[in-house]
């Protein structure tokens, strides 16, 4: 009785499925952009894919605040703005009224678009709001870092600009002397309201700043993570290559080891 001998097939077979697993492994890199099983074969360059991508996703989430902070000033600004132009208007009614050639019935008619005025001022104050919060005379800390330290937050403070934080609550133009107090009360809003732009703007540019670095850092976890997480396409191409040609070959010495031992099974038989 003759006996074929397993042993090369065996070894075949074997080199036939690894070749046939590498093919697999390398197209599906090729296709996802990602590395296969990365986090079993270098369990360290995973944990730190993971925190990079942690850091990733909480500075996106930072950047959004700055965002919205951005959002909020640009709010209150133009609030300040529109009553900064009311006060201006009040200093021309003031103006008017002090001119000593007027009645005091035609100051009276000032009075009134005077007093209606003052009353817009309050009224933009109490309806300008972000997101259901009021605005001017609010103050609060916008998360604007990654941690929970100090240097992650930023203090956002937007003043109060209604007519009694400018000192205006009271002023009357209905007689030449209140005119001309009322004046000077206008002068001192106008400094107050050009003070409130200031601390604005000298925010804003904290957050753009804030909102940069983050920015900057995101760019460099995304590129140290890719160099980890994702596939180099020319290396994974070239693996592909090697283990489909590999894998051709092994087909073809399984094939030539089969058609041998058949044809010495043929022979035995013919014999």
């Amino acid at each position: 009785m003759v006996t074929i001998d397993n042993k090369v097939s065996s070894v075949l077979n074997r080199n036939l499925t690894k070749s046939t697993s590498d093919v697999r492994s390398t197209f599906l890199e090729l296709a996802s952009g990602k590395r296969i099983n990365k986090a079993s074969d270098d369990p360290a360059s995973a944990a730190i894919i993971a925190q990079l991508a942690q850091e990733l996703s909480t500075s996106q989430a930072a950047s959004r605040n700055i965002s919205d902070g951005v959002s909020a000033i640009s709010i209150a600004d133009g609030a300040a703005t529109s009553i900064g132009d009311l006060n201006g208007r009040l200093s021309e009614l003031a103006v008017q009224s002090a001119n000593g050639t007027l009645s005091d019935s035609q100051r009276q008619t000032l009075d009134q678009e005077y007093q209606s005025t003052l009353s817009e001022i309050n009224r933009i104050e109490g309806s300008t709001s972000f997101n259901g919060v009021q605005l001017l005379g609010s103050s609060t800390n916008l998360q604007t870092g990654t941690s929970s330290d100090s240097n992650s937050q930023t203090q956002l403070n937007i003043p109060s600009l209604n007519t009694s934080s400018l000192g205006l609550s009271g002023q009357s133009i209905a007689t030449q002397s209140g005119a001309k107090a009322a004046l000077d009360a206008s002068s001192n809003a106008g400094k107050t309201i050009g003070s409130a732009r200031a601390d604005l703007g000298a925010t804003e540019s904290r957050l753009n700043v804030a909102y940069d670095n983050l920015k900057t850092a995101a760019v460099n976890n995304e590129a140290a993570r890719s160099s980890l997480a994702d596939v180099d396409y020319a290396e994974a191409s070239a693996r592909n290559v090697a283990a489909k040609i590999t894998q051709q070959a092994g087909v073809a010495l399984y094939s030539i080891g089969n058609t041998s031992q058949a044809n010495v099974i043929q022979t035995l038989l013919r014999a």
